[in-house]
């Protein structure tokens, strides 16, 4: 009966796990693990925020031997009726090999070729078919129609070496940022669809019994992307602040920039002079000039919210950031002036250190019209920073005077929060000017609408 034909199919699959090499010549199974595919190419369309193809040569695909069958239904007298397999593999099911890939996932374009390795973790896979009646030298074999293959794993591990020519910052950030939101680019192309030419359970005509030479064949596997999420919300669109949030820190984590879309280096940052100051109504009425300075640990931020950047640009505009450990001022200063009744003057080299720090962002965007397409300028750009703790430092201070230079940096940090909030506004104008330029200029590269999906 039909049902022994099954019987051996699941054995053959259940006692792969016993044995990696495992096969049954007699009921046409090809060797289990690893899978040998041909050619196998992944690829999605331009109208998904996943628009990448991939294809992969002289792969194989290890882990089937652990697969363990957890739930069958079909396979009745009636060929013709849905039938679908459950199985559980433990670990994971890997795809290793050759590949080569182009596109751009969200805003960033992804390129490469190589060695690559994708793993699903512990996967439960179903596979679902449809049977029609075959007919041949008086018996009827089950052909398999609309079969298709659901995969849900706990995770997804991407490995591609060699991206971007071998750039290895790049390539690690891209790998990175694939594996912290695998489950947003895994939904995009929610399960395989696999072609098999023949998979064929032989019956008697007369459905009594099983024919002596019967075969299932499993060959030509090929697997392609099938995006069947075409109605659920796509990443980035206007306003999709997750999104958003996500693109955001990782443009910030890349230390280099990017200049696909004008993002110039994010850490250090290297900004043009820097005034601090207060007037002479404050108790802190102090001048401070630092030229030839660094900024160091933008690359560490990470945003935690996101309001706007909806359709209409000219609404208000948020991203708040938060940086854990160090934001590091570090270069030349020179300064002059008085804190409460003390005197301060000096030049030489500074290290003024924001910790752990909370940056807040609010602006405008105003429409600019540019080759029949609107670009977003910022106006009423400001910047608030709030952070847990603000470190003074600065050397040769009183010409020179160790005692006077020392006792005064620690008056300054013993007092950094009062010093702060007198300084509170000069500062975030400055640092703002720095953060309002980097963000413009991502701004100059594409017409606002290019950066979001509809």
């Amino acid at each position: 009966m039909l049902a022994l034909s099954l019987k051996y199919f699941l054995i053959g699959l259940a006692c792969a796990s016993i044995k990696a090499d495992f096969r049954d010549n007699s009921i046409n199974l090809t060797q289990v693990d690893p899978l040998t595919p041909n050619k196998i190419r992944i690829s999605q369309g331009t109208d998904s925020p996943v628009n990448i193809d991939i294809v992969f040569t002289n792969n194989k695909i290890y882990g089937a031997s652990k697969a363990m069958v957890t739930k069958v239904t079909g396979f009745g007298e009636d060929l013709t009726n849905k039938h679908s397999i459950t199985f559980k593999v433990h670990g994971g099911v890997s795809l290793v090999g050759d590949y080569i890939v182009s596109g751009k996932i969200l805003i960033l374009p992804i390129q490469g070729e190589g060695k690559s390795n994708l793993t699903l973790v512990d996967p439960t896979i179903r596979m679902e078919f449809s049977g029609t009646a075959d007919e041949k030298n008086g018996d009827i074999y089950m052909k398999v129609t609309n079969f298709r293959v659901l995969i849900e794993p706990k995770s997804m591990i991407y490995k591609f070496d060699n991206l971007f020519n071998g750039d290895k910052a790049l390539g690690d950030n891209m790998n990175k940022f694939l594996n912290e939101n695998w489950k947003e680019i895994f939904n995009e192309n929610y399960y395989y669809q696999v072609d098999v030419h023949k998979l064929k359970f032989k019956v008697n005509s007369d459905k009594q019994g099983l024919a002596t030479s019967q075969s299932v064949e499993l060959h030509n596997f090929f697997y392609r992307w099938v995006d069947i999420r075409a109605n659920d919300p796509k990443p980035c669109n206007y306003g999709d602040t997750e999104c958003i949030k996500k693109i955001t820190s990782y443009f910030l984590s890349k230390k280099e920039g990017d200049n696909s879309i004008n993002l110039s280096e994010v850490d250090p940052l290297t900004p043009n002079k820097i005034h601090i100051n207060q007037g002479s109504d404050s108790p802190v009425n102090i001048d401070i000039v630092l030229t030839n300075n660094k900024i160091y640990g933008a690359s560490n931020a990470v945003v935690t919210k996101v309001t706007g950047f909806g359709k209409d640009l000219t609404k208000k505009h948020s991203i708040t950031i938060q940086v854990p450990g160090a934001v590091s001022l570090l270069g030349d200063y020179a300064l002059s002036g008085k804190v409460l009744i003390l005197p301060i003057q000096g030049e030489g080299k500074s290290n003024l250190t924001l910790v752990n720090t909370v940056f807040s962002i609010d602006f405008v965007g105003m429409a600019d019209g540019k080759d029949g397409e609107v670009y977003m300028k910022l106006k009423n750009f400001h910047l608030h920073v709030d952070p847990q703790s603000f470190i003074f430092h600065f050397d040769n201070l009183f010409n020179g005077d160790k005692a006077l230079g020392d006792n005064m940096n620690k008056f300054l940090n013993e007092n950094w929060k009062e010093i702060f909030n007198e300084l509170r506004a000069s500062i975030e104008k400055e640092f703002g000017a720095v953060v309002d330029k980097i963000i413009s200029q991502v701004y100059t590269k594409y017409p606002y609408a290019k950066y979001f999906k509809e």
